[in-house]
Order: C-alpha cells, then structure tokens, then sequence
C-alpha cells in the first residue's frame, strides 16, 4: 500500500504517458483544457502520448500548490499513471527505485490492505 503525502514530486520532470482511453475519455468529457498539453507522439516514440509538463517549472500544468501541500487539479480524472503511482511499476523493489528516483516523501507499507 501507498500513502501519498501530496509533496508534488511525481509530478515534476517525469514523463506521464496517457493511454488511448485516458485521450478518449477527455476527449469525451470535452476537457480541451488538458487536450492542449497532450502531444500526440505518433510513430516517433515508444508510446502514442506524452503529458507536457509546463516549461518554467517543469510541473505538470495541473498541479496547484496550496501553501501545504500539492494538489492535482484534475484529480477526477487524472491520466491512469498518476493514478496508479508508483505502484503501477511492478514489484517491491521497481517502485522504491522509481520513489527513489523523483525524490517521493510518500510511504510504502507492505503487507498491509
């Protein structure tokens, strides 16, 4: 189990990649506001996506510090990877190195439910 502590660190300078039904169901809910910060990779990449990040800060556009803490402003219909960070990255040791990796101040809690 994860416990996030919202500081905001999965949420810099790390590719998202939306899937095709996170796209489609944007697309459908007419959300053009996260439309625009989607580049559409075609054949150039690995994946069809990426989520651009803002180049100033090199955050997500939809992440809002609140004074605390960090908090998605599309929470309720985030791109499927944030959802599932960092536990979409396989087994035990893959998601510490990936927490590892940007910094996460989150919690993991094993054999917990």
């Amino acid at each position: 189990m994860f416990e996030c502590v919202q500081c905001g660190k999965c949420c810099k300078d790390l590719d998202i990649i939306p899937t095709d039904e996170d796209v489609r169901r944007w697309i459908k809910e007419g959300r053009n506001d996260i439309i625009e910060w989607v580049y559409d990779a075609g054949d150039d990449l690995l994946h069809d996506y990426i989520f651009l990040h803002d180049l100033e800060t090199g955050f997500c556009p939809f992440l809002l510090f609140n004074g605390t803490i960090y908090e998605c402003n599309i929470h309720e219909t985030k791109p499927e990877m944030c959802k599932n960070w960092p536990l979409s990255k396989g087994d035990k040791d893959n998601i510490k190195l990936c927490m590892e990796s940007v910094g996460c101040l989150g919690k993991l809690k094993y054999g917990e439910s």
